[in-house]
């Protein structure tokens, strides 16, 4: 995908056609390799947060040879696992502010959701924001 098209996405609010393009994806995939499959943002923090959760909350290693079978039977682990899709790859720098570097990897980062969503500010007050009341306070 060229800077144009890039560029016209971005001003038509298709960024989505952006990342459903295979070259995207495909640098999504060197990025999550990079990092280990592992939230970079946790790390720095001392936790681990991966892609691969049992149905227990137990996280599996990147390396499983199931990363690719949604919901089964594992074969080597013989139990049931599940795959979330915990983890996204993030533009350090904005893709509207920055076009010209959507497909660089050294601008992207691997963070799970919960991390992206804080790092866009799309949680708001519900992490133990105040709670509204009324002036009755009822």
């Amino acid at each position: 995908m060229d800077l144009i098209t890039i560029k016209r996405l971005i001003a038509e609010g298709k960024e989505i056609k952006f990342y459903q393009h295979k070259s995207w994806r495909g640098l999504r995939l060197q990025a999550l390799d990079r990092d280990h499959h592992e939230c970079q943002e946790c790390k720095r923090q001392g936790r681990v947060t991966t892609n691969f959760i049992t149905p227990n909350g137990d996280t599996l290693s990147p390396l499983t040879p199931a990363p690719h079978i949604p919901y089964g039977r594992e074969p080597n682990r013989g139990r049931e696992t599940k795959r979330k899709n915990v983890l996204q790859v993030h533009h350090l720098k904005e893709l509207k502010d920055f076009p010209h570097l959507a497909l660089v990897l050294d601008n992207t980062e691997t963070l799970c959701i919960w991390c992206h969503n804080d790092e866009h500010d799309r949680l708001g007050d519900c992490q133990g924001g105040e709670r509204f009341t009324n002036e009755e306070r009822w």
